[in-house]
């Protein structure tokens, strides 16, 4: 049986397809986007109002304990 590892050299050179750079920026631009919900949401920094609209920062202040 043939081993993989053992396998003749292929001839020729080898270029990725346009569907795999399609997929490769796909999964970039997804862990953006997760990380981006997560710095978002997740209680990451002290303040509490980080992602709120201004307007409602002002109008509902919230006591935070130190």
């Amino acid at each position: 049986t043939l081993v993989l590892s053992h396998a003749p050299a292929r001839t020729g050179s080898y270029f990725p397809t346009v569907w795999e750079f399609i997929f490769t920026l796909g999964l970039i631009a997804g862990a953006i986007y997760v990380f981006r919900l997560a710095a978002k949401y997740l209680p990451l920094f002290s303040d509490n109002k980080a992602g709120l609209p201004e307007t409602v920062a002002k109008n509902n202040p919230v006591v935070v304990p130190a």
